[in-house]
């Protein structure tokens, strides 16, 4: 699965040079343009010369199948068309989903003006608005050649039109850098061509260290000694279910060939849910190797089908370049479609209105996945970051468990007898005075608190009823013990 940055597949190319700046296609590199629906790329996967043109075929991507509900297929064009046909008098033609002809000028100068498209009684005109140098990503410049749109009536009269507003905008060395969602050109709203006729603009260049990458797996799984990741994970049906709370803790860290291995924590309370009750069902705490290696199925650019091995099954990501609740950190959106056999599309999997963990969430240096879907209080699942502290900056609420392995637990503290009738002893050192000690029920509420002044402190539990119970003993903010305890009378 996936996230940004390894393109082999990228055409070397054979076609002779054209000799022109200007040109959308400028070396077999990728690609990478960011609008407000994440980011797209561009790749060539091959190339032909014909009739004097060259020609650019452009990877497959998921498309939606026009009039068909939740239909996907994996075999649909690129966001900018199936292929660019380019001319050595610099006319660069796109083609949309019928196949209709997008014509662009590239080496026109400022203020002429062509025809772009001319189908069923919509005509639209290009004009070079400028020719001027722009500030594309991370403070890389280049002379830009702007090129707007105006759609005309059929006496060839400017009309109001939502295209009016669109440019598209060519270069001088690093190829288009402005454009459309040409497979859905001309229209303006139509989710199945994938969000739209939406402008992008470029973010990054294959090889260039200016601008965004492709986010891989092993920069996901980018962890450092101290390091420290809380995650919970509920699955709740009917009001029934478990909730669990896991700490990973990020021990020491070995770069080894193409692997990085960790020695890692990994700790958890689970707790059981019924109608909105929790009761604690345990603690499990366990420090083993956790090895990252690269995956090539998950360093694919966006919205790259990936089959599983049935065929039956095809994962796609989508890559954003901030994560919106964890400010800062890139991540993708993976998306899982599944062959429905008797109407031949790929389709999200739909589980009482949830996706069934068929889209989930990867974070840069934060792992995954990471998903949510509640439709109420009584069906949800999910696996959500509720805390970090990476290379010390923190985020979030961390969880305190209930019998951390964490905790300090000094052989001068002491709670005792156990089990115990109506009363206990705490011993505290004297250096660690003033103190307190919690005692909870197995749902984790807090039945008492009592300050402990003294060296030794005796606790009435009278109260109590008879059970296991659980106790900490705070220093101050920190945890100092935490155990079980007995009531048995």
């Amino acid at each position: 699965m996936k996230r940004l940055l390894l393109f082999g597949l990228v055409a070397l190319w054979t076609l002779p040079a054209m000799g022109q700046n200007f040109q959308a296609i400028q070396d077999n590199g990728h690609r990478l343009f960011d609008s407000n629906h994440g980011l797209r790329a561009i790749r060539v996967d091959s190339t032909a010369f014909i009739e004097g043109d060259s020609v650019f075929y452009l990877s497959k991507t998921i498309q939606p199948i026009i009039d068909e509900w939740y239909c996907y297929t994996p075999y649909g064009p690129s966001w900018m068309g199936d292929y660019i046909r380019m001319s050595p008098d610099g006319t660069h033609l796109f083609f949309n989903l019928e196949g209709d002809t997008i014509r662009f000028r590239t080496q026109a100068g400022l203020g002429e003006v062509w025809p772009v498209y001319d189908y069923n009684d919509l005509y639209i005109q290009g004009e070079v608005l400028s020719i001027e140098e722009e500030i594309m990503f991370d403070g890389m410049t280049d002379m830009v050649k702007t090129v707007g749109l105006q759609v005309m009536n059929n006496e060839m009269n400017p009309i109001p039109h939502n295209l009016n507003d669109k440019t598209v905008q060519f270069s001088e060395n690093y190829g288009i850098v402005g454009p459309l969602n040409f497979v859905a050109f001309p229209l303006e709203i139509e989710d199945y061509y994938q969000f739209g006729l939406t402008s992008y603009a470029l973010a990054g260049i294959e090889g260039h260290p200016e601008g965004i990458q492709n986010l891989t797996w092993k920069e996901v799984f980018d962890f450092q000694p101290g390091d420290e990741l809380h995650v919970r994970t509920r699955e709740i049906s009917f009001g029934e279910g478990n909730e669990v709370r896991t700490i990973f803790r990020f021990l020491d860290r070995l770069e080894q060939g193409d692997s990085i291995i960790y020695t890692r924590q990994v700790e958890s309370d689970s707790y059981h849910v019924s109608l909105g009750e929790y009761t604690y069902a345990g603690f499990t705490s366990q420090t083993a190797a956790y090895v990252v290696t690269a995956s090539p199925l998950f360093d694919q650019f966006s919205m790259t089908p990936v089959f599983t091995s049935s065929g039956n099954e095809v994962d796609y990501y989508i890559q954003y370049d901030e994560e919106i609740r964890i400010k800062g950190k890139h991540y993708l959106e993976l998306t899982t479609l599944y062959l429905d056999e008797e109407s031949g599309c790929f389709t999200p999997l739909i589980d009482a209105g949830c996706y069934n963990h068929a889209v989930a969430n990867y974070v840069e240096n934060l792992g995954g996945p990471y998903y949510h879907c509640e439709l109420s209080s009584f069906y949800f699942t999910s696996r959500e970051l509720v805390y970090y502290n990476i290379d010390g900056v923190e985020w979030g609420t961390p969880f305190s468990l209930l019998l951390s392995a964490d905790v300090v637990d000094k052989s001068d503290f002491k709670v005792y007898p156990n089990p115990a009738q109506d009363r206990i002893f705490v011993d505290v050192p004297e250096g660690q005075l003033p103190s307190q000690i919690e005692i909870m029920d197995l749902q984790g509420r807090i039945l008492k608190s009592e300050n402990l002044a003294n060296t030794r402190s005796e606790v009435q539990i009278e109260n109590l009823p008879q059970g296991v119970f659980i106790y900490r003993v705070l220093s101050g903010n920190e945890i100092v013990k935490t155990g079980k305890i007995v009531v048995h009378r």
